[in-house]
């Protein structure tokens, strides 16, 4: 622990602010199961929050030789998932209280859609949405509901204060980005990938995963 902190002014920070965590690794019993997160935190500070408390405990069990490399990249993308299902099922409860988190999803690519994470990886999720199942409020077309739950997700994941931030998120990966909006819907997805894409944007697919949102909808997708 003190060659931790003494080399890395990140984990010495998170140290700092978590001495339950210290303690319990300097007695050998970091418990993996619980974060300890008082549930009455907003979910954006809290994600923070148990982001933080993840990262020593996996920077801890890495550097003990408790965790390998396989265990160190599934648990940073098991919570990569998590968090990104959390933004979206609390962005869709703010603005549409009491729906169920329906007809939005995330793709996983890249390093976390074959969960491979490592601790500084941003994530490149491509949202897409059902026109036909999604919340959306009278009067409001299913694009612009969308685009405002996808932003919401991005806030909360992406907003920094003293906790830091969660993750990362490029939208960039998705069809046509220069052109489409943030979330796309699935139709349309399906539709480019079929007939536009280029070779390397179907290889993306590879490791593609329906990681977070309405899951059943992102593997009905794929």
């Amino acid at each position: 622990m003190a060659r931790a902190r003494r080399w890395s002014p990140f984990l010495d920070l998170v140290a700092t602010r978590e001495p339950a965590i210290v303690a319990a690794a300097e007695a050998g019993r970091i418990d993996w199961s619980s974060m300890s997160i008082d549930s009455t935190v907003p979910i954006g500070r809290r994600l923070r929050q148990e982001r933080r408390a993840l990262a020593l405990k996996v920077a801890l069990g890495d550097l003990a030789g408790v965790l390998d490399l396989t265990a160190v990249t599934q648990r940073l993308s098991d919570f990569a998932d998590y968090a990104l299902d959390a933004a979206i099922r609390a962005a869709i409860a703010e603005r549409y209280p009491g729906e169920e988190p329906r007809g939005f999803v995330a793709i996983a690519l890249g390093k976390q859609g074959s969960r491979e994470l490592n601790y500084s990886s941003d994530i490149d999720p491509i949202l897409l949405y059902d026109p036909e199942t999604l919340p959306r409020r009278a009067r409001e077309e299913p694009e612009e509901a969308a685009v405002r739950i996808a932003r919401r997700v991005v806030e909360l994941l992406q907003a920094r204060d003293g906790d830091g931030y969660v993750l990362r998120v490029d939208l960039r990966l998705r069809p046509s980005p220069e052109v489409t909006p943030i979330a796309v819907p699935v139709n349309g997805a399906i539709g480019y990938y079929e007939s536009q894409a280029l070779p390397w944007e179907r290889a993306a697919f590879i490791r593609a995963r329906a990681a977070a949102g309405d899951v059943a909808l992102g593997q009905r997708f794929l």
